[in-house]
Parts: C-alpha cells; structure tokens; sequence
C-alpha cells in the first residue's frame, strides 16, 4: 500500500509528464512554415501540393518526438486517474479513463508515425513518387480521426469525475466537456472537402487538440502544486452501545 508521501510524489510525476505530452506536441509546430495560417496539407489538397509541403516542412526530428506524445498520454490518464479518486470503489467514469487513453495513445502515436514518412520520402524525391506521400498522409488523417473518438470519452469521463468527484474548479470540468463535444465533431470533419479551415488538420479542425493541450497543462501544474482534490470520506458512524438490561429484583 502506498502511503500519503507516496501518492504526493506519484501525482507530481503524472503531472510533469502531462506539461513534457503538451510540450512533445506543441514541438513540430514551430518548425511549420505557416503555423498559423495553414499548420498541415488539407485533405482535399492534390499528391504534388502534399509533396511540396512535406519538402518545405523536413522537421524530421520534431515529428520522431512528437511519436512519444501518445506514449506520455497514458502514463498522465493513470497518474490522473488515481489523483482525481479518493480511497474505494472508483465510479464508473474513472474506469473510463485508461481504456481509452490507450486507444487514443496508440492512434495518435500510428498517426505520427504515418506522417513521419512524409519528411523521410521528401528527402528521396527520385525514389519516393507524391502519390506515396499523399498516402501517408491519409494514413496519419486517418489514425488521428479514429483517436478522436476515444479522445471525446475521454475528455467526457474526466469532466465527468472532476465535476461529480472532486474540489476542483469548476471550469476545468466544464471545458473537459466541451472539448468532449469538439472532439466528437471533430471526427465527423472527415466528410468535409472544401478548402477551408474546418478541413481536416486545419485550425479549425485542429483547435480541439490545441484545446485539450491547454487542458492538459492546467490539469498537469493542479497536479504538482496540489494534494488529491477529492474530498475525505464521510465518517461512518460507530455502532451504539448495547442497552443496558435491567434485571428486575424479585
């Protein structure tokens, strides 16, 4: 059994990996050339366009490490898990915690894989056509909208147990579920194929994972600044004593 020192220090650990998951993800950005207007290609952009970008974006690195963003997701929902529930029996939306995190790290760390073939093949044009890049590409689309899904449970069960469990602020629980609802919309952004930012990884569509990254952060700093937010159990109250049996005297 771990006693009180024990979990204060494993929270703050969980809480560090949550701010270096948000740091691993925000890495590949700033060596976008156009980060803010257009971060990647859009769906319906043509093989040679996703080629072009791919050459003029070779942050190889970046994209190895933000593979790892997935990995430290996990180990954050664990520590969260058990920083966000007291002693006993969890409720049930903190059983939704790690099942879903593992679909979502496992989506997320294929999808980057997958996109990471693009930098690679741009550095071997007269080996690799765009017809290959363009195919990666889908493939990192198409992981990062099957981890969307799981994301949303994720997102719901965890403003679930902040909002119903926990002393925690409010807003933290609230903005958990409507990033729940954003991640949901997220994923049905597939069907759109007009040139816009709502287009798959467009900022419109990608501001749901800004948003959970943002999320993570508060969550993780909460973490290492704070004890566990849930409140003590309600004393149970002792048996009472036994009446006393008066023996009447003959």
């Amino acid at each position: 059994m771990l006693n009180a020192h024990d979990e204060r220090r494993e929270a703050k650990v969980a809480g560090w990996i949550g701010i270096a998951m948000v740091a691993f993800f925000l890495v590949p950005l700033p060596f976008v050339r156009n980060p803010l207007t257009r971060p990647f290609p859009y769906w319906s952009d043509s093989s040679d366009s996703i080629s072009t970008w791919f050459a003029q974006n070779p942050s190889i690195s970046g994209y190895t490490i933000d593979i790892a963003f997935g990995l430290l997701f996990i180990w954050f929902a664990a520590g969260l898990k058990r920083w966000l529930t007291g002693p006993g029996r969890a409720p049930l939306y903190a059983e939704l915690l790690i099942p879903s995190a593992l679909s979502v790290g496992l989506c997320w760390m294929m999808s980057n894989a997958a996109f990471l073939l693009g930098p690679i093949a741009a550095q071997r044009p007269a080996a690799i056509n765009s017809a290959y890049l363009h195919l990666s590409y889908d493939l990192c689309v198409t992981f990062g909208y099957a981890g969307s899904l799981p994301l949303a449970l994720f997102s719901y069960a965890a403003g679930s147990l902040i909002l119903k469990n926990t002393t925690l602020p409010r807003w933290t629980g609230w903005t958990s579920r409507v990033l729940a609802v954003a991640h949901f919309a997220y994923f049905f952004n597939v069907l759109t194929t007009d040139d816009s930012p709502f287009t798959p990884w467009g900022w419109g569509s990608f501001g749901s994972y800004v948003g959970f990254a943002l999320w993570s952060l508060a969550l993780g700093v909460m973490m290492i600044r704070s004890p566990r937010p849930t409140p003590p159990p309600a004393p149970t109250p002792s048996p009472a004593a036994p009446a006393a049996v008066t023996v009447p005297t003959p």
